[in-house]
């Protein structure tokens, strides 16, 4: 153990100069917008972009929902993506049809577990959004899935992600650590939500967390919770309760960036469970499924499920996969956040009026 950590602070060292020069390069081209070298667009509807500092998941798809779910109601709301992880290119607007190769993953989850939003793709926001704008009905608010370092667009509303247990500031940059830019690019976010953190963070906590994170006066802060639903969706559609799975072994599949939490609120949840874990956005082929079969097989004695994710399925669910699949015990585990309190009605109320101060809608 002793001598991987020291291997491990050696690999460190050895990669501190190319940090040192990549922080170079995104400070230098911060820079250029910052002085207006490099020019970025404002629009004249709600933007909100949700983002954050490192390579990774944050909690951006639940967030995205979240916000998605607050506005539908009295707005027309769209959801702009680059689409990580398609095999197409350029602007496209999502289909329920559509399959996560030609849509990504989340863009896709979006569509088809989001009532009545427009969802859209493109590796160009601005060109993005003007295609939004520019449709016979146009959306009255904009979010923005993973923009924080698509510094060409100026949202009117940058919401930062960071992970309870991975501050953005304790991490470095690449390749050192996992920051895609330096810990002062914090400071174009109006809101900054700790994401995932323990349901009963205590206030002190909380204040623990701000005095570290060092806001400045127009910077908000909020603190988010993960909540697994009660109920898992079955591929057969024979629902399954959570709580039943107390008496049953699971195999988790999961393609996501970190599938620890959700491996460990299974095994304090199930009989038993084993796993199978893949990198994030990962596009499984029958090859995957075989492997999947035999593990699970070799496991399975009765009344076993394989859990998986959403954003998994959408990515399971391609033609190509569907005869592979289709007997094999798959349920779907749908994820929900919740701002936690004192700061919960606030984050409503936040979200609420910029879009009403901004949008055309009375």
């Amino acid at each position: 153990m002793l001598c991987f950590y020291f291997t491990f602070e050696a690999m460190r060292l050895i990669l501190y100069p190319l940090a040192v020069l990549y922080g170079l390069g995104v400070r230098t081209r911060n820079l250029l917008f910052d002085i207006g070298l490099l020019k970025s667009k404002k629009f004249d509807i709600p933007v909100i972009n949700v983002g954050n500092l490192i390579a990774g998941g944050s909690g951006k798809s639940p967030h995205v929902s979240y916000l998605a779910a607050l506005l539908r109601e009295n707005y027309d709301v769209a959801i702009l993506s680059r689409g990580y992880g398609r095999l197409t290119r350029g602007f496209r607007l999502i289909q329920p049809e559509d399959t996560a190769t030609v849509a990504g993953d989340e863009p896709l989850q979006y569509k088809k577990t989001i009532e009545g939003i427009t969802v859209a793709v493109s590796e160009d926001r601005v060109e993005g959004i003007d295609r939004l704008l520019s449709a016979a009905y146009p959306p009255d608010v904009i979010l923005l899935d993973d923009a924080f370092q698509h510094r060409y667009v100026t949202p009117g509303l940058n919401i930062l992600l960071t992970e309870f247990n991975n501050l953005y500031v304790d991490d470095h940059l690449l390749p050192v650590g996992l920051l895609r830019e330096p810990c002062s690019g914090s400071k174009r976010a109006s809101i900054i939500i700790v994401t995932k953190c323990p349901a009963d963070l205590s206030l002190e906590q909380q204040e623990n967390i701000r005095k570290k994170l060092q806001l400045n006066n127009q910077q908000q802060l909020f603190f988010s919770n993960i909540r697994y639903a009660d109920v898992l969706m079955m591929q057969d559609s024979n629902d399954v309760r959570v709580e039943e799975l107390k008496n049953r072994k699971v195999f988790l599949l999961t393609g996501i960036a970190n599938p620890k939490l959700l491996a460990d609120f299974i095994q304090s949840t199930a009989k038993g469970m084993e796993q199978m874990i893949f990198r994030d956005h990962h596009k499984y082929t029958a090859s995957d499924i075989d492997q999947l079969r035999a593990k699970f097989n070799k496991f399975a004695k009765q009344d076993e499920l394989i859990i998986t994710t959403r954003k998994d399925f959408m990515r399971l669910q391609d033609p190509a996969l569907q005869h592979a699949i289709k007997d094999l015990p798959i349920a779907v585990i749908d994820i929900e956040i919740k701002i936690l309190e004192p700061g919960a009605t606030q984050f409503n109320q936040t979200i609420l009026n910029y879009v009403k101060a901004h949008s055309g809608v009375s």
